[in-house]
């Protein structure tokens, strides 16, 4: 009986293990995501999954055969290595990446078509001084790929603009759509939003397939939208200094960010750029890419989350050192479908002192 349950919590953990590993790889290789090595890269994912298992074959021989305890004590190991891949799934390593509490209590929302919110959230920095507040409106993750899609985002934009609301900049963080017909009405529509000083763009993974990254910036131009593509661009406006990074699909480098420049902000498709942006001694950095994760689970929570960081990165305020990482859900593929909810991100940037002295 003793034996029986041994090997079946060997079994469970060497499961466990197996699959939290190809989920994991999956999450972490396919948060680059180039579509054109995706078979390739599956089937790596796949390969260096299965290839412990044959291994733990001759140990349940063992632990059968004549030489029990030794085959029960490798089985053991194997278990729990298994468990311990099973936890860090779970639980990944954040590597000095904490998620701010509380961020969104005091979250306005509003909706602005079926599975469409505008979302008005708080983001407290030591960097802006006392007595200045900066708006910004971010989207990401559009997506814009049929005409019905189209129509829902300009029925969404339609409602940013009855609001009222006009924010210092918008910031648009990639993936956009990923027919080529679609790029100029979408970037057209965006072109549209309420803004005092500019839309500022860059691309995301989708946006580099199939040649559509050229199409894009032309739109951008085209329509006066500022493409920042791996660039530094100083809003003495605001008092604000933009970093643009496309990386890891655009490699290029940066020129140095000048100091003295005010608030930084960063903008990226993926929030895998939060180690590149405190480098870069960003402040505050905006990301969206994950969509908020896929397949959840009860009490698990979402399975699929495209970062390198691990699964915990999906959406929300981080902290990293003295730099913030905002990240949105973006309109994603599915709003108003499956119980998805897509936002467009109204950001206030307050100073964080002037929370400290009120309370």
């Amino acid at each position: 009986m003793a034996h029986r349950f041994i090997w079946l919590a060997a079994l469970a953990g060497i499961t466990l293990g197996v699959f939290s590993l190809f989920l994991d790889l999956c999450n972490r290789t396919f948060g680059r995501y180039y579509p054109r090595k995706f078979a390739g890269t599956l089937l790596r994912v796949v390969l260096i999954t299965l290839a412990p298992l044959p291994l733990t074959v001759p140990l349940f021989v063992l632990a059968a055969g004549v030489t029990p305890w030794i085959g029960w004590g490798l089985l053991l190991v194997a278990a729990t290595a298994g468990y311990g891949i099973f936890i860090h799934f779970l639980f990944p390593f954040r590597a000095g990446v904490a998620q701010v509490p509380g961020y969104d209590a005091g979250d306005v929302v509003t909706t602005l078509d079926v599975g469409v919110i505008l979302r008005e959230t708080v983001v407290r920095t030591e960097a802006l001084p006392a007595g200045k507040e900066l708006s910004f409106l971010v989207l990401s993750d559009l997506h814009c790929n049929r005409s019905k899609r189209l129509e829902l985002i300009r029925r969404s934009f339609e409602g940013v603009r009855k609001t009222g609301l006009v924010p210092d900049a918008v910031f648009v963080l990639g993936d956009l759509t990923e027919r080529r017909r679609f790029i100029e009405p979408v970037v057209k529509e965006l072109s549209g939003l309420p803004n005092r000083y500019g839309i500022y763009c860059v691309r995301g993974n989708h946006g580099f397939e199939d040649g559509r990254n050229d199409l894009m910036e032309a739109a951008f131009r085209a329509n006066g939208m500022i493409l920042l593509a791996n660039d530094v661009r100083a809003l003495p406006e605001l008092g604000v200094t933009l970093v643009g990074s496309e990386r890891p699909w655009n490699a290029a480098p940066f020129p140095p960010v000048p100091p003295g420049g005010g608030l930084v902000v960063g903008l990226a498709h993926t929030p895998d750029n939060i180690s590149l942006f405190r480098a870069l001694n960003v402040d505050l950095g905006l990301a969206g890419h994950t969509h908020g994760g896929g397949i959840h689970l009860p009490l698990i929570g979402p399975l699929l989350v495209p970062v390198s960081r691990g699964r915990f990165l999906r959406k929300g305020l981080f902290r990293h050192g003295k730099m913030l990482l905002y990240v949105t859900v973006g309109i994603g593929h599915y709003p108003g479908e499956r119980g998805y909810r897509g936002e467009i991100v109204r950001l206030r940037v307050r100073p964080a002192h002037a929370a400290a002295r009120a309370v």
